[in-house]
């Protein structure tokens, strides 16, 4: 997720959680986390609008790019 997020220029991504929530990531700004933390342990905090989301990498199930529309690809 990392390389997404620094990723130039910036693609949108989709963050799909294990309990069947997809949480699309516009701006690499939308997204917070503590890059030396232990991934299967790390927090992350998502800023897109409604809702926002805490969470863990834990929880994340996959992440996939996003197309233009913002549907997972």
């Amino acid at each position: 997720m990392l390389r997404l997020m620094q990723s130039r220029p910036f693609q949108k991504f989709v963050l799909n959680l294990g309990n069947g929530d997809r949480v699309l990531i516009e701006h690499s700004e939308n997204i917070a986390l503590d890059p030396d933390a232990e991934p299967a342990t790390s927090e992350f905090y998502v800023i897109t609008g409604k809702p926002r989301l805490f969470s863990t990498f834990g929880a994340v199930s996959s992440v996939v790019l996003a197309d233009r529309g913002g549907a997972a690809a």
